[in-house]
């Protein structure tokens, strides 16, 4: 018993200092070598309910935590990913449902923050990862804070923006600038032809260029 009582003192240093990890196996440890059978319930100081609480908070902090760290670098669907890969495996755990569509609403946050910077291109981005998956942001609740209509005006809005501004470049004679914002809009609609045509004009005129110089 002494062994599982140090054991279930690491786990908890563990989860104190956020190394959720570290803390879910040992806790897992704990769980699945309890003694059920061969030792008195009260023998202990914790219990499978315990075990199973430290489980699954751990599990959400971990997971919240990584889901975080992509946001902070604008890699929003790896974000989504932490949470879509388990989602079938625990979609009944009411904070891991929390938890994932607060990551969904961050995205639009972070859309709407750019879109007021007239940060378009990330704006754009931001919003259609959010369209991609907003069925799902759905499902986990029906009290979004948008709808598919507005976010689409927006992403036309910033595509027109960034349009505008690339054909102004483009016509003042600064190519590299305005291939620069026809990528930028390729990465949040990678099928318009014709902003690729563009990319491909401004590119062949600009190694012409280089080549008369």
């Amino acid at each position: 018993m002494e062994n599982m009582e140090w054991l279930r003192e690491q786990a908890d240093q563990a989860f104190g200092r956020q190394d959720y990890s570290r803390a879910g196996t040992l806790f897992e440890i704990l769980l699945k070598n309890y003694p059920v059978w061969d030792a008195p319930p009260r023998a202990l100081s914790f219990n499978t309910n315990f075990l199973n609480q430290r489980i699954r908070a751990g599990r959400n902090a971990l997971l919240q935590k990584q889901a975080i760290q992509f946001l902070a670098v604008f890699d929003y669907e790896r974000a989504i990913d932490v949470y879509r890969k388990p989602f079938e495996l625990y979609r009944q755990d009411p904070q891991f449902r929390r938890n994932y569509f607060e990551i969904l609403e961050s995205i639009k946050t972070k859309g709407d923050e750019a879109f007021e910077k007239k940060d378009y291109a990330p704006a754009a981005n931001a919003y259609r990862t959010f369209l991609k998956h907003y069925a799902t942001a759905l499902v986990l609740d029906p009290n979004l804070s948008a709808n598919p209509k507005d976010l689409d005006r927006r992403v036309k809005s910033c595509k027109k923006a960034l349009s505008e501004k690339a054909l102004q470049d483009y016509r003042s004679g600064d190519l590299e600038q305005a291939i620069a914002i026809w990528k930028s809009v390729l990465t949040f609609d990678p099928e318009d032809a014709e902003i690729k045509k563009a990319v491909e004009t401004a590119t062949l005129q600009m190694e012409s260029l280089k080549k008369t110089r």
